[in-house]
């Protein structure tokens, strides 16, 4: 990272940290910048603040920011908890993956195993969503159907 962006990022989420009142907005956009910085703790820390004034008003675009930069920082669990909320998994989309991944990450296998039942049910299911789908069959001891 140039040291004119990294200047740059620090000076915009210092002002976002110095607001008396942030919204969700400012809460997102200081997370991607503690992200971009690099400072894992700052960005879940942030995230989680963030998290917590989700509600019914909420824009689902919002959510899914959220959502992606838990998954970019490893945060799988917090991830599958909002990509669940705004994603249709019967249906085989980028997101309904990405969920499958983030419960597949925070060792929520059945849910993952779950996912995948449903899209090889529902459309002919991908070699990618296969050899998941048996990953987890194997991680959950399942060796059995796995095969």
């Amino acid at each position: 990272m140039e040291s004119r962006n990294a200047e740059k990022a620090i000076e915009i989420f210092n002002l976002i940290q110095e607001k008396e009142s942030k919204g969700l907005t400012d809460l997102i956009n200081a997370a991607t910048i503690a992200s971009f910085l690099d400072e894992k703790s700052i960005t879940i820390k942030i995230l989680r603040e963030a998290k917590s004034k989700i509600n019914a008003s909420t824009l689902k675009i919002q959510i899914l920011e959220l959502a992606d930069i838990f998954y970019s920082i490893g945060e799988f669990g917090d991830a599958a908890s909002l990509y669940e909320v705004i994603t249709d998994s019967s249906l085989d989309t980028h997101y309904s993956r990405t969920l499958i991944r983030s419960y597949y990450h925070s060792g929520q296998y059945r849910k993952a195993l779950n996912c995948c039942q449903i899209l090889r049910k529902n459309h002919n299911i991908s070699i990618d969503l296969w050899e998941i789908e048996l990953s987890i069959q194997e991680s959950i001891d399942n060796l059995a159907e796995a095969r």
